[in-house]
């Protein structure tokens, strides 16, 4: 997920669950326990959302670092020979 987009992400949801999180005992107060269920589940949800965005993030930064490393190794002679590309043609039987 791009900074640009990642981190009014975070903010709007973590407002979202405080927000929704602090309606939880008003509800409760109000003798609503049924909205204070929603209000929690709410909140739940955009604590959900806040796990899965962070978890995104270090993926996407783990599999950029990876991708770093296999462009050094070809580079440097690696695995695949000097950075040369090998090519893994099926040889068929002839008629």
């Amino acid at each position: 997920m791009p900074d640009r987009i990642r981190l009014p992400a975070l903010i709007a949801n973590a407002l979202f669950c405080l927000i929704f999180g602090v309606f939880v005992p008003f509800a409760l107060g109000q003798g609503r326990p049924g909205l204070a269920v929603f209000f929690a589940l709410i909140a739940g949800l955009c604590g959900f959302n806040l796990y899965v965005a962070n978890k995104a993030a270090t993926l996407l930064s783990e599999e950029e670092w990876l991708r770093g490393e296999l462009r050094t190794s070809q580079a440097v002679g690696g695995p695949t020979g000097g950075g040369r590309r090998r090519s893994h043609a099926v040889a068929t039987p002839g008629p």
